[in-house]
C-alpha cells in the first residue's frame, strides 16, 4: 500500500509553503533533506534532534517517545539545584536555610547523578532540561540556554557555584556511566 505524503518548509514558525505533494511513502523509501548554500553562506538546520523554537501544528519529531525515566530529568535537577543552593559558598557563606557540609553534599550529589548519569547521552534531553538548568545556576535566563544568543559564561562574581557543579559533574559522571 502507498500513501502520499506532503513536504513543506517553515522559517521561524512561518510556513515557506508546500515545496512537494504527492510523495509516495512506503517501506523501503527513504528521503534525506538537502540544502544548496553559496560561497559563506550558512544554515542551521533542526530535524527534530533538539526542542523545536517555533514548533509547527502537527508535527512530530522523528525520534522515540522520551522513555519515562527520562521525564524525571527536569526533577533530578531540580533537586540539584536546590542542592546547590544550600551548600555555602566562599561568596557568600550564609547560603541555604540550613548549612551542608561538604562530605554531606558529595553523597546527595552522587546519588542524584547515579539517575542523572544515563540521561545525559540524549542531546535532546540536554538541550532541553540541562542547558536550562546550567544558565540558571550561573545566573542566566533560560532562554539564553535555550535560543542561543548569548554566552553561557557566567557573569563576574559567580564562580563559586560554577565550579562547585563542573566538580561535582567530573566526579559522578565518569566516561562508564554516561
Amino acid at each position: 500500500m502507498t500513501n502520499l505524503i506532503v513536504g513543506g518548509f517553515t522559517r521561524n514558525g512561518k510556513s515557506l509553503g508546500i515545496a512537494f505533494s504527492d510523495i509516495p511513502k512506503r517501506k523501503g523509501i527513504a528521503y534525506y533533506p538537502t540544502v544548496s548554500l553559496a560561497w559563506g553562506e550558512s544554515l542551521v538546520a533542526n530535524f527534530g534532534a533538539s526542542p523545536l523554537q517555533f514548533p509547527a501544528a502537527g508535527y512530530v519529531p522523528i525520534q522515540a517517545e522520551i522513555p519515562v525515566e527520562d521525564t524525571k530529568v527536569p526533577l533530578l535537577l531540580t533537586w540539584l539545584e536546590n542542592t546547590l543552593r544550600i551548600y555555602p559558598t566562599p561568596e557568600d557563606p550564609t547560603t541555604g536555610l540550613h548549612r551542608l557540609d561538604y562530605e554531606t553534599l558529595l553523597v546527595v550529589a552522587n546519588r542524584i547523578f547515579q539517575f542523572l548519569a544515563p540521561s545525559m547521552n540524549s542531546a535532546f534531553l540536554v538541550e532541553q532540561s540541562f542547558l536550562p538548568f546550567y544558565a540558571r545556576t550561573i545566573g542566566l535566563s533560560d532562554k539564553v540556554a535555550i535560543h542561543g544568543g548569548g554566552t553561557l559564561l557566567p557573569p563576574p562574581g559567580n564562580h563559586a557555584k560554577v565550579h562547585l557543579l563542573l566538580d561535582l559533574m567530573w566526579t559522578f559522571l565518569e566516561v562508564g556511566r554516561i
